[in-house]
C-alpha cells in the first residue's frame, strides 16, 4: 500500500513548470502495458535520458524519497534495451518480498510503495 512506505517519503505536491531531471523515472504505457523492468531487485521504470521527446512532453507525478517521476502520455512503442511492456495485471500476482528482505536489501533497489516484486514469468 502506498500509505506504507517508511522510512521513504512521499511528495505528491504538484509541482508547476517541473522539468525531468536526465535521472528522473519516466511512466509510460502502452495501452494496459507498462514500460518497466523486472529484476532480482525489484521493479524499475526508465530514466528521462533515454528518451529524445523535449522535456514538455513529461507531467510531473510525484517524488519519492528525492527522485521525480514523471509521466510520458503517449502509447508509442519504444525499444529500450533492457526494458520491455508489462502488462498492469502484473501488479495483481507478483508477490511483495517479506518485510525482513525489504530491510536487508541494499536502499537502492528499492521499489516505490517500499515493496519489492520477484517476477514470476
Amino acid at each position: 500500500m502506498i500509505q506504507d512506505i517508511e522510512p521513504k517519503h512521499l511528495y505528491n505536491e504538484w509541482k508547476k513548470n517541473a522539468v525531468p531531471k536526465k535521472s528522473s523515472a519516466v511512466v509510460q504505457f502502452r495501452g494496459r502495458d507498462l514500460l518497466c523492468r523486472i529484476d532480482d531487485n525489484g521493479l524499475k521504470f526508465p530514466v528521462r535520458s533515454m528518451f529524445a521527446e523535449p522535456d514538455e512532453a513529461f507531467t510531473y507525478l510525484f517524488e519519492l524519497d528525492g527522485r521525480e517521476y514523471y509521466l510520458l502520455f503517449d502509447e508509442e512503442e519504444r525499444a529500450i534495451e533492457g526494458y520491455s511492456y508489462r502488462n498492469i495485471g502484473l501488479f495483481r500476482t507478483e508477490k511483495p518480498q517479506t518485510p525482513l528482505h525489504r530491510r536487508t536489501v541494499r536502499q537502492g533497489s528499492r521499489v516505490q510503495g517500499g515493496y519489492y516484486f520477484r517476477s514470476s514469468g
